[in-house]
């Protein structure tokens, strides 16, 4: 091969291109030796020029005759380790690949050179093969400059493959695009990619705009346009960026939903690897992808969802596959059912962090679910999902935040969460997983709110998943609600005990802002507290709770309840509650007890669980009592109910037994009296009258105990109405009716029954 030093414009026709390649390289008179060279190869009239200074390599100028040419431009043999000369397309030029248009080393070739800088101001065009490509291994470019335009249209447009290969800065300010692959980088480190201009699919495109496989990128920023028509716009699989942002004006969009798609099984977790995302991050099978951080300053938008972490298909996991450092947004993320969308086994996520708009467009989509921030595990491989904190707005979905499995340290709202059907749910769609909250906070000025729910922590098709959140706290200013529903949902009903799930809020859930609902405030169906002794509800000075607190039967609330605040609570406790529950009221509003189960301790003591009423604000009423026959000793109903505030509380007490088998129930009030049904037919009348005594005496001492300075003594049930009529002058508190009484009156009406 001959070297040549050119200084001014060669016309190389058809016939020479074939024989002849033209160095570049610039050489000294202290360095003549080979090195590699750019050449011409099955081309029309190219012009080529070079300028070069003494001892540099120089710059390669490619023209072409009429401002258009077709051929092809390759990299010729030469020594290792050499330095080529830059290359400039100068901009009105116009080539036409032939096999290709650049094209640098071949496959299993491991010759190594450095190319200082490639600049395209022209327009490149490719129909059956790459407009570049770089192959083999060893090769360095320092600049990759696009300011023209470079596409396919049939195949890639650029692709980087091999191994060991490396580009400090690739900029484009130009238009990349291919019905294939824009970008593709496999076995590549680059230091630098900046993007201010158009990297997209052909409209008819099935590539990715950007596909990453076993690359390394330090920084990647987006100014300009990334799009995708038929899939995703930027894929990572087993490849790292450390800092990926998109800028402030810019945009990554993909027009694609995904495979598959054939009806409401789409979008579960198992099919995740096929639903397509504006930014896809992918791994498996021991293949680990990672970014250090991901920002969002300009707009993501995904037809299905903006942002996607998932498992590759088929991963039989092992390991943390997906390591995620920050994902934050603080501009637009509008997708059509997931903004951010995280399902995978083996992914650690350390902080997510939304402040601008994640906006569902589609609400459902054949059947699917939809959510601004969707986070779940696939099997019980226990992903962790660090803290997730929402300081923006997330709209538009059926949930706000969809939680499906994994670990959270903290989950933060200090912004708006919106669903048309939950603000945040937690579900589980198949297999069997575990979801741990640590901490669900919402901050002050922050909203969650729900069509149907605030919070709901019940929804499953599964068997045997546990949900655990720790604290649950509303500061001051705060709001959450369930518009339609509940303001807080724990656990679901299990009347055939056929299911084994679980679903616990351990610790206590304080509220300083407020907590409403139009169904309930909260209801629980699940385990509520754990701690006895401890607290399970507080309300602050400033909070209020608008709705009842209800404890529905199934349900288990272990703790101590505290009013602070102005407002009333309300509630209905019809489950189970721990030995010993103090209610305090030390606020200038009121606790109201609607109903009130009382039962045997789980200790096997053979003692009632006591409720104690304390505190020196504003009234407690026990409106309602209930005592279950079958698991209740009745002679120690009076040792039950406790406190300072007990008098007061039960004043107007009305009394109701359940779960009996029906001959012998007690109705009636603390005040006025005690009423014993008798059923004949269920039962002899020897034993009811038995039955009759014992109860009306153990209700009777209970109502001596509990009232206290007795005044009067009332001769009520078929005498009520001859009792005398100047007791409306003497208080509530002060009534009572005593044992003998309502022993010898029921032993009077029971002959009517025999």
């Amino acid at each position: 091969m001959r070297n040549t030093t050119i200084n001014s414009p060669i016309k190389i026709s058809v016939v020479a291109a074939l024989s002849l390649s033209i160095s570049a390289s610039s050489v000294t008179a202290q360095q003549q030796q080979k090195k590699f060279s750019w050449g011409i190869a099955k081309g029309d009239s190219i012009q080529i020029q070079n300028s070069m200074q003494s001892g540099q390599s120089g710059v390669t100028t490619i023209t072409a005759n009429g401002n258009s040419a077709r051929g092809r431009i390759e990299v010729t043999q030469g020594q290792q380790n050499s330095t080529l000369s830059s290359l400039l397309i100068q901009s009105g030029t116009s080539l036409q690949g032939d096999g290709g248009l650049l094209v640098i080393g071949k496959e299993k070739e491991n010759d190594s050179y450095m190319i200082p800088t490639i600049t395209n101001r022209g327009t490149l065009n490719t129909e059956q093969y790459p407009v570049i490509n770089v192959e083999g291994s060893n090769k360095t470019i320092q600049n990759f400059i696009n300011e023209g335009t470079i596409k396919s249209s049939n195949e890639v447009a650029i692709k980087v493959r091999g191994t060991n290969n490396t580009i400090t800065t690739f900029s484009n300010s130009g238009l990349i695009k291919a019905k294939k692959e824009a970008l593709t980088f496999y076995n590549t480190t680059i230091t630098s990619f900046d993007n201010k201009g158009t990297i997209e699919n052909e409209s008819d495109g099935s590539g990715r705009s950007i596909d990453l496989y076993n690359a390394t990128i330090t920084n990647f920023t987006n100014s300009g346009t990334i799009k995708a028509q038929k899939n995703h716009a930027v894929y990572l699989n087993d490849s790292t960026i450390t800092n990926f942002i998109n800028d402030t004006n810019g945009l990554i969009d993909t027009q694609s939903q995904g495979n598959g798609l054939n009806g409401q099984n789409d979008f579960k977790h198992s099919n995740a690897h096929q639903v397509h995302a504006a930014i896809r991050v992918q791994a498996g099978n021991g293949k680990t992808s990672s970014i250090q951080s991901l920002e969002n300053k300009g707009t993501i938008k995904g037809k299905r969802a903006g942002i996607s972490l998932a498992r590759q298909a088929g991963d039989s996991g092992g390991k943390n596959n997906i390591n995620i450092g920050t994902i934050k947004n603080s501009g637009t993320i509008e997708a059509g059912n997931a903004g951010i969308y995280m399902v995978g086994d083996f992914m650690t996520i350390q902080n997510i962090i939304n402040e601008g708009t994640i906006t569902i467009t589609n609400g459902t989509n054949n059947g699917d679910y939809s959510a601004g921030i969707v986070v779940a595990a696939v099997d019980k491989k226990n992903p962790i999902y660090a803290d997730i904190q929402n300081k923006g707005t997330i709209t538009g979905g059926q949930y706000g935040v969809f939680i499906e499995g994994g670990t959270i340290n903290n989950l933060k709202n200090s912004g708006t969460i919106e669903g048309k059907k939950d603000g945040i749910a937690f579900f589980n769609a198949e297999g069997t997983l575990h979801t741990t909250i640590t901490n669900l906070e919402i901050e002050q000025g922050g909203i969650i709110r729900g069509e149907q729910n605030g919070i709901n922590i019940s929804k499953n098709n599964g068997d045997k998943d546990q949900t655990v959140v720790g604290n649950l706290t509303i500061a001051q200013d705060a709001t959450v609600e369930g518009i339609n529903g509940s303001g807080l949902v724990l656990g679901k009903d299990n009347k055939n005990g056929s299911s084994s799930d679980k679903y616990q809020l351990t610790g206590k859930i304080e509220v300083n802002g407020t907590l409403k609902g139009k169904t309930a405030a909260i209801i629980n169906k699940g385990e509520l507290g754990s701690n006895e002794g401890g607290d399970v509800l507080v309300i602050g000075e400033q909070g209020k709770i608008e709705g009842v607190v209800k404890n529905e039967s199934g349900g288990t609330l272990k703790g101590n309840i505290t009013n602070k605040g102005t407002g009333t609570l309300e509630i209905d406790n019809k489950g189970t509650v721990g030995n010993k529950t103090v209610i305090k009221n030390d606020g200038g509003g009121s606790i109201k007890i609607l109903d009130w189960k009382l039962e045997n301790q789980d200790n096997g003591s053979g003692n009632l669980k006591t409720v104690q009423f304390e505190g020196n604000g504003g009234n407690i009423t026990l409106e309602k009592l209930t005592i279950s026959e079958t698991n209740t000793d009745i002679t120690k109903v009076a040792e039950a109910i406790q406190g300072s505030q007990k008098a007061q509380a039960v004043a107007h007490t009305q009394v109701k037994t359940s779960d009996g088998n029906g001959a012998v129930t007690i109705t009636g009030d603390l005040l006025r009296g005690l009423v014993a049904n008798i059923d004949g037919s269920k039962t002899a009348a020897a034993a009811l009258n038995r039955t009759l005594i014992a109860t009306a005496t153990a209700r009777a001492t209970f109502l001596d105990t509990v009232m206290g300075n007795a005044l009067n003594t009332l001769s009520f049930l078929h005498h009520k109405d001859r009792a005398s009529s100047s007791l409306g002058s003497y208080k509530n508190a002060n009534l009572y009716a005593n044992a003998t009484t309502i022993r010898n009156d029921l032993l009077s009406q029971s002959s009517s029954y025999a």
